[in-house]
This record gives structure tokens, sequence and C-alpha cells, in this order.
């Protein structure tokens, strides 16, 4: 296999409003049930990648903060790594028949008002139309959500963007 870029459709994104079971519990990786997800009435939405404007999309880190760590026998500027920052940031492409969304519009409902905290499950690897399966790993970001704005307007096609900030991120893993 040659080298492997996002364009190549390999991202998966998957978005909840429910905060998994076990989110603010401990550290490490955490065991998330596809149940949980999948069941009924869970508000997860599957196939949110299938919304989002590839250009625009942002989830994940940016350079920790830092702070000075020298002492008097250290030549030089001395730092170390302290609190983890992640940034992101989503364009929501909605379809629209003469001017009105379609049924499908579920991602901009979901998400697309000041203070909505949300789950974002996110997946390299495997193509972002395999579903999520036993064993697979990948981060979920809690964010919360700025008023969305409205970009563009092609044809039957309306983007809107909504900057997202990241409140925290805990690896995953999906078992039984």
């Amino acid at each position: 296999m040659g080298a492997m870029t996002l364009a190549d459709g390999r991202r998966y994104v998957g978005v909840t409003l429910n905060k998994p079971a076990g989110y603010d519990t401990g550290e490490g990786v955490l065991n998330i049930s596809l149940a949980t997800l999948g069941g009924n009435n869970s508000g997860f939405l599957a196939d949110a990648y299938r919304h989002i404007w590839f250009p625009d999309w942002k989830l994940g880190p940016t350079g920790s903060d830092k702070k000075d760590a020298k002492t008097l026998g250290t030549r030089g500027k001395a730092q170390i790594f302290t609190e983890s920052n992640f940034d992101g940031n989503l364009t929501i492409v909605r379809q629209m028949t003469d001017g009105v969304p379609n049924a499908d519009d579920k991602l901009f409902l979901l998400v697309a008002e000041k203070g909505i905290i949300s789950y974002w499950l996110t997946r390299n690897g495997k193509f972002a139309t395999v579903p999520l399966a036993l064993g697979d790993k990948g981060y979920i970001y809690e964010c919360m959500s700025d008023d969305p704005k409205e970009q563009e307007d092609e044809a039957d096609v309306m983007k809107n963007n909504v900057p997202i900030v990241v409140l925290s991120r805990r690896e995953y893993v999906i078992v039984a």
C-alpha cells in the first residue's frame, strides 16, 4: 500500500451529544461499547464524515503549553511541556432544495448552536464508510460549538462553518 492521505477517505468521524460512560472516570484508554453507541435513541450520528467539508476540517492537538525548567547549572533555555492544547473547526455541507434543508441535515441540527457540548469519535486508517467495529481505536473529543457562520451557497448546497473548541480528549477502543 502506498502513502495514505486524509484525502483517501480514511477519516471516520461520528458524533453524539451523549457523554460516553466512563469518559470522566480514570485515565488511559476508554472502552466504548458498540451497543452503547448504536442503541435505540442513542443520538449517535455514525456518518458525520459525509457532511464535513474536508478543506476546513480540523480536530486535533496543537502545540502544548511550555514552562521554564532551568536550574542554575543548565545552559541555554530549558523548558518542559505542560498542558496539551487542541483545536477544532468544521464546515458542514448541507444539501438544500429550493433553499430548504433536506431531511439529511442531522449534523447541522445536532451541533450548530452556540454552547452545545458534543463528543466526536475519530478513527484513521480504515475507509470512513467502514462502520466502527470491535477493536477499532481512535480519539474521542469533547467539544463546544460556537455560532454557525454562513459561507457559501452553491445552487443546492450550503456550507456553514461551525467553530468548535476542544474541552478534552481521550483515546478509545471499541469493545463488545
